[in-house]
């Protein structure tokens, strides 16, 4: 109680000193005043050690004081003005706030009585109110304590037009988001672990039409126990009713982003990147009848672009990349006399079709008076993608690539019920399945040649080309879920709400490859020309793969209500999951593995967690601005949460479809590898019809293998699993809200691979390397190509590899980010910013992670997705014509890579070798020597000093950046143009990555800086040329595109340009739906319910514009207005009121006296005419009222108040419909 006490004068000490500003008085200064008097409880009993602040009128300074032990109190202010406000504060009575006004240089006694926190009964009596309204909308109450944010808030335009329906470039907005090439996400560091979710349920994925209003939310912690199934992270779209308002709403959009609109050189046109994408999208929302509302809309989107490969490769292109175009058409010329088939069924044009279809319907019948006591909800979706990908880049022949097409329909129902008033339950079902295929254009084996050039710089370029076909054929792939979850909530008094939950979720899958043609190899376009393949790879089975899976939760959790100002959340969850049926599993394959391993994984976990809450600055206070510049969501003025707890991933299918799969005549599938002189040469007009499915020679001499390849779980397997720690502070200071959050992690039972058949016995060592160990005898190593088979590798040879899917590695995050806000009442401007500082350290194994040594040992280093800043600004301003400006800019730190061989050279069958940095000073090889020195003239300084770090040493694991990448839009947009009809229509204009543009502009496409979205850096420092079996080292050359941004290296850049977006209301304009309802309700009134309907009409719409003077007294404690000023607004008021009331209540006389078959337009524009007569006489009020105030209570003026006196124009204030 002490400890309690001492805090409450603390705060209010501190508040004190806070709010003692010195102003401008406006009355008169006393000599003295001296404030005492007393405090007591109901009971007249004297409280003593009570908190006392007064407060002077009206310059704000304070002082404090606490009351003795008979609950008196005493303040003197040497310089006073005579009025004063009190606070007195105590733990356990509410506090309480008084205005004392007394003479020049008396002293006031004062009286305060303080009331207990928690109301008694003196006698008997009954309480009624209304319980917590049921909504169809799923969802329930929020902790306050989570860290759950929401994506698509910023400013508008942060999402180009044409990716603004994709859920996942919504989240990529935010703070501590990144992507994962070829899609997906990563939070903290950790990526493939996050759970996205609808309305808490599985989604299949998909686009969204922005017009359906779905909202998105990120969390990484949460204290609910219903919140779950994710390490990382959860993205949950919430959908329901979208439009809350009476009527309906229904709008359309058209956006544009044309390739003649994208200002791009004609060597980045040459590209490819130029594109055309047209997206409509419509949505219409609203009421069908009281209880029943619907909210639906649709999205369809065409985008395609030129296919550019080798064929139209040019110098301009090629211009310090790898390639020189003089080899184009020998390149070409070789492929053709060798028969390989180039182009297939490929298009001319690389496509992305889309379409959604996406619906709610929800019963409520709830009144303003009544709540339901059950809501019904039902949501469907129906999506479809349709996609032509033909070519990989200029570094390709057309036929590479497939057309993939899938589709996705799901549905998800709600019911929600009040069996009580403190008791609700609320059930949810969901379905759903997707359907997805892969067609090859060509139905060959696929080609790789390495084609050498000299390059002007005297280096030597290695280009790998890509011809032929699919290494793969054809795959179709079908996914079904069914989900039910159960939410309980029971309202236990003021201090605790009491929530269960429970989820089971069944997933399933099947998929099917056609017959693989396998995949060729050549060393240089000679090889290519006598068709000496130096290797060749092919599955030689069909497979098939069917896998499920079950997740079941069980959760109990409570939100204690400590104080007003404090919570704390607990939660323990219940979390199982076990996979359905067993891998195919030969008797060789169990005995590598133990007969136990065979077992299918299943875990049941307790899931704990605890989070706490303290809003010091009063409630959460939490707002939004929200305007054509975008919506923020404001930090509290004072708020401190956190909490700790783990977080389970849910046993995901795609590690059941890993070890799954088998080949349709049963068991594993068969994986054939030839090398050097046992590889078939391909006869293209045979292998078409029917791929080779052996090696030239026999067996034994380690060049050729066909061995079945199993995959199984480890006995022990578990799911990943992160302990998290999370802080937040957010307040405010002057202008400016902030907010501090700090996150620390520590992730368990990560996935890794290991091959159990992998001898881990050491042939020979590289000398050169440092002694790297190699797994085979020289004799596996072909001389000319240095390719390495890895039989002898293994402990049984005449097996294949044994994979384990394992759970045993760590990482480690941290991350702290800080988020800026200045809220400037009145403003046109707005501004956000937001810094992300983090850490990342994890766990890899040379099976599934880059090796130097053995593939067993386990190493720790930077992570993956280690990137260590993360800047993200946004703001706007508006024009004040209708017209507005918005910019989004996102940096990221380079994404951390390592430097890499090109092929297998330790022998243990997987090409992710580290390479060795060799110092050009201390190497005999003069090619690599003289690569090393060219490469290191020439790379990035990031790179360079990544290698020079390294001489001498095998890489470290991730240990070199890539480039900062950044991404900036701009949006020019007007809105409220009336267009047919009276309609209101919109316009903008994006211009997206505008630094890709600068940089073009500045430096040409074959000099680019990278600025812009960064590409992925080339990886590859060491390309095998051969192996010398005597000095027992590998031959190499340098790869002189290592760490390499450019499009001439990748065959790719950003786009950048201009897009269009055109948006309209297609339904009745709700203006003229409020007037529909006002007066067709009175179409057939008497004449004295006319005159009853003209006043309320007039009432009704006065309160579409604020009264001034009623505003500035309803603050009047807040800016400490004197009695004197008090007594002065009020003399305005009564003056301003008729004049105003006249304005009104003509327009609503006029509108009663209008015949049946009445122009609705018309009304509107009365309407619009009498509003801007009334915003006319608040400005000419504004003047008297500002001159009653002083300069500091100017200052004090809430937010709302300055727009109001101090706007230089009317402000826009939408219809009040009812």
């Amino acid at each position: 109680m002490r400890l309690a006490r001492a805090n409450v004068v603390v705060l209010v000490a501190i508040a004190a000193c806070a709010l003692s500003r010195p102003g401008r008085a406006q009355a008169v200064a006393s000599p003295s005043d001296t404030v005492s008097g007393r405090v007591v409880n109901e009971y007249g009993v004297a409280v003593p050690h009570a908190a006392v602040v007064a407060t002077m009128i009206p310059n704000r300074i304070s002082a404090t004081d606490s009351t003795d032990e008979k609950g008196m109190f005493r303040i003197v202010f040497a310089r006073g003005t005579g009025e004063y406000l009190l606070y007195v504060a105590m733990p356990g009575y509410r506090v309480v706030r008084q205005r004392v006004t007394i003479g020049s240089g008396a002293s006031q006694v004062a009286t305060i009585r303080l009331a207990p926190m928690q109301a008694q009964n003196l006698s008997a009596f009954r309480v009624t109110a209304k319980r917590p309204r049921l909504s169809a909308e799923s969802g329930g109450a929020r902790s306050l304590a989570t860290d759950e944010v929401s994506a698509g808030e910023g400013v508008s335009g942060a999402v180009p037009p044409d990716q603004s329906q994709s859920v996942e470039a919504q989240v990529l907005t935010l703070p501590g988001v990144l992507g994962i090439p070829g899609g997906g996400l990563a939070l903290n560091g950790l990526a493939g672990l996050q759970q996205t979710t609808l309305n808490g349920l599985t989604f299949l994925g998909g686009d969204l039409p922005r017009e359906f209003g779905a909202r998105i939310r990120l969390a990484t912690t949460s204290w609910d126990p219903s919140v779950g199934g994710f390490a990382s992270g959860r993205v949950n779209i919430e959908v329901g009713s979208g439009y809350r308002g009476p009527g309906y709403s229904a709008e359309g959009k058209v956006a544009l982003s044309a390739a003649p609109l994208q200002g791009l050189s004609p060597a980045s046109r040459a590209l490819g990147r130029a594109y055309t994408n047209v997206r409509m999208s419509g949505g219409v929302a609203g009421s069908l009848r009281p209880s029943l509302r619907v909210n639906a809309a649709m999205q369809v989107s065409d985008r395609w672009s030129e296919v550019r490969t080798l064929a139209s490769a040019d110098a301009t292109i090629l211009r310090g990349g790898p390639l020189l175009s003089d080899s184009i058409p020998a390149i070409l010329s070789a492929l053709r006399a060798r028969g390989v088939p180039l182009e297939g069924t490929a298009p001319g044009w690389q496509r992305m079709r889309t379409g959604t279809l996406v619906g709610w319907i929800g019963y409520d019948p709830s009144t303003r008076t009544t709540a339901a006591r059950t809501t019904l909800g039902l949501t469907a979706i129906i999506a479809a993608r349709l996609g032509e990908a033909p070519g990989r880049g200029f570094l390709s022949t057309t036929g590479v690539g497939s057309s993939n097409r899938a589709i996705s329909t799901q549905a998800l129902g709600s019911l929600a019920h009040w069996f009580s008033d403190g008791l609700v339950t609320e059930l949810t079902v969901a379905a759903g399945q997707l359907r997805s295929q892969a067609s090859p254009y060509v139905t060959a084996p696929a080609l790789r040649v390495d084609v050498l050039s000299s390059l002007p710089d005297g280096t030597t370029g290695i280009a790998p080309i890509a011809s032929g076909g699919a290494a793969e054929g054809a795959m179709s792939n079908a996914r079904q879920f069914v989900e039910t979850a159960s939410t309980t909530t029971a309202y236990m008094g003021r201090r605790h709400r009491l929530r269960a939950y429970a989820n089971l979720r069944w997933e399933g899958s099947r998929a099917t490859a056609g017959t693989s043609f396998g995949s060729y190899a050549y060393t240089s376009l000679d090889a290519l020309r006598v068709n000496t393949p130096s290797r060749f790879t092919r599955t030689l089975d069909a497979l098939r793969t069917g896998a499920g899976v079950w997740n079941a939760t069980f959760g109990i959790g409570d939100v204690w209500t400590v104080t007003s100002a404090v919570q704390v959340e607990t939660a323990l969850r219940v979390e199982g999951a076990q996979f359905a049926g067993r891998p195919p599993l030969d008797s060789v394959a169990r005995r590598l593995l133990d007969a136990s391993r065979a077992s299918v994984p299943h875990q049941l976990t307790l899931v704990p967690r605890v989070g706490f809450v303290w809003a010091y600055g009063g409630r959460p206070q939490v707002g939004a601005l929200t305007s054509a510049l975008g919506r923020f969501s404001l930090p509290p003025r004072g708020l401190l949460s956190g909490g700790f707890g783990l977080f389970r991933q849910s046993f995901m299918l795609g590690w059941q479809e890993r070890v799954a799969a088998r080949s349709t005549r049963g068991g594993s599938p068969r994986v054939l590898t030839c090398v050097g002189d046992a590889v078939p040469p391909p006869v293209w007009s045979e292998v078409v019809s029917e791929p080779t499915d052996r090696c030239v020679g026999t067996a034994g001499d380690g060049s050729s293998d066909s061995a079945g390849e199993t995959q199984a779980f480890a006995s022990n397997f578990r799911s990943p699993s992160t302990w998290r720690a999370n802080l937040r502070w957010a307040s405010a200071a002057g202008l400016l809200r902030f907010s501090v959050d700090a996150n620390v992690g520590w992730t368990a039972h990560q996935l890794s691979v290991v091959d159990r058949n992998f001898s881990d016995v050491a042939v020979f060592h590289l000398g050169d390397e440092r002694a790297r160990p190699v797994f085979v005898p020289v004799s596996d190593i072909d001389a000319s190509s240095g390719i390495v088979t890895p039989v002898a590798a293994r402990a049984l040879p005449r097996e294949g590899r044994v994979r384990e899917l394992r759970s045993d590695l760590q990482s480690f995050s941290q991350n702290v980010l800080f988020s800026v806000m200045p809220v400037l009442p009145g403003s046109r401007v707005v501004f956000n910013a937001a810094y992300l500082l983090s850490q990342v350290r994890a766990d890899s194994r040379g099976f599934d992670g880059t090796t130097s040594a053995s593939p067993l040992v386990v190493e720790r280093g930077r992570g993956a997705m280690d990137v260590r800043h993360q800047i993200v600004l946004q703001g706007g301003y508006d024009f004040g014509s209708s017209w507005w400006l918005t910019a989004f800019l996102r940096v990221n730190s380079g994404v951390p890579f390592t430097p890499v061989v090109d092929q297998d050279i330790n022998g243990d069958g997987l090409r992710n070798d580290r390479a060795f940095v060799f110092d050009p000073r201390m190497t005999s090889d003069p090619a690599v020597s003289g690569g090393m020195r060219a490469l290191l003239s020439r790379t990035s300084r990031g790179a360079t000093r990544c290698l020079r770090d390294a001489f001498g040493r095998v890489a470290q694991p991730n240990a070199c950046d890539g480039p900062w990448s950044t991404a900036l839009h701009l949006v020019l947009g007007t809105h409220n143009i009336r267009a047919v009809d009276d309609r209101p229509m919109s316009m903008q204009f994006t211009f997206w990555n505008v630094l890709g543009a600068v940089d073009d502009a500045l430096h040409g496409a074959t000099r680019l800086r990278g600025w812009g979205p960064a590409l992925a850096p080339d990886p590859t420092l060491l390309y095998v040329r051969g192996f010398d079996p005597v000095a027992r080292r590998f031959r190499y050359l340098v790869n002189p595109s290592f760490g390499s941004v450019s499009p001439a290296s990748h065959g790719a850049r950003s786009p950048y340009g201009v897009s269009l977006e055109f948006r309209t209301d297609l339904g009745t304009p709700a203006e003229r739906q409020a007037v529909a309802r006002q007066l067709d309700r009175g179409s057939r009134l008497t004449e004295a319910a006319r005159r009853a309907a003209a006043d309320t009409l007039a009432q009704l719409y006065a309160e579409s514009v604020p009264d001034p003077y009623a505003a500035v007294l309803a603050a009047a404690d807040s800016i400490l207005l004197s009695t004197e000023q008090i007594a002065r607004l009020r003399s305005s008021a009564t003056d301003y009121a008729p004049r105003a009331h006249a304005v009104w209540t003509a327009l609503g006389e006029w509108m009663v006296s209008l015949p049946p078959s009445y122009d609705a337009r018309l009304v509107v524009r009365r309407v619009d005419a009498v509003t801007a007569t009334a915003w006319r006489l608040i400005k000419a009020e504004r003047p008297r009222i500002l001159a009653v105030l002083t300069p500091l209570q100017e200052s004090m003026l809430p937010a709302p108040l300055v727009v109001i006196l101090k706007s230089p124009k009317p402000i826009p204030v939408r219809y009040a419909v009812y």
